[in-house]
């Protein structure tokens, strides 16, 4: 099994490319995850059930 670092998957310039379809750089992939990631972390805990 082939392992695939972010690099190749996210950005890898001109091999591949699907015309019409921009592929974000790295830099801006990571900071919309991370973004994505703590609103949905901190959302998750104010839903969680309280123990008794």
């Amino acid at each position: 099994m082939k392992h695939y670092g972010a690099q190749q998957l996210l950005g890898q310039q001109g091999e591949g490319q699907i015309p019409g379809i921009e592929v974000p750089d790295l830099e801006t992939v990571c900071d919309t995850f991370a973004a994505t990631f703590l609103r949905a972390a901190g959302t998750a805990k104010r839903f969680r059930p309280r123990k008794r």
